[in-house]
């Protein structure tokens, strides 16, 4: 599946300077993860476009962490507890 960085691009503006076209058919735009501020960029777009949260960023040289591995830890911790205790 992977991250739809055309439409996080497209809604986050800053995140355009680091996108890297898809290069095929098959292929799908993405950014280089191994640079600190493509994945700055990146978290922020998802924290913004996906949680409607504006004006996130992290200091530089310290470690961002995974938005959306985290953010499913907490929807499903979220889906347990809501089980575990009659909701929905």
């Amino acid at each position: 599946a992977g991250y739809d960085i055309e439409r996080l691009a497209r809604s986050f503006p800053s995140l355009r300077e680091h996108v890297i076209p898809a290069s095929g058919p098959r292929a799908r735009a993405t950014i280089d993860f191994a640079r600190p501020g493509a994945v700055g960029a990146l978290n922020a777009a998802l924290i913004a476009v996906d949680y409607g949260i504006r004006g996130f960023a992290l200091p530089d040289g310290r470690l961002c962490p995974a938005v959306p591995g985290r953010a499913d830890y907490l929807h499903v911790i979220a889906d347990l507890l809501a089980a575990d205790n009659g909701g929905g």
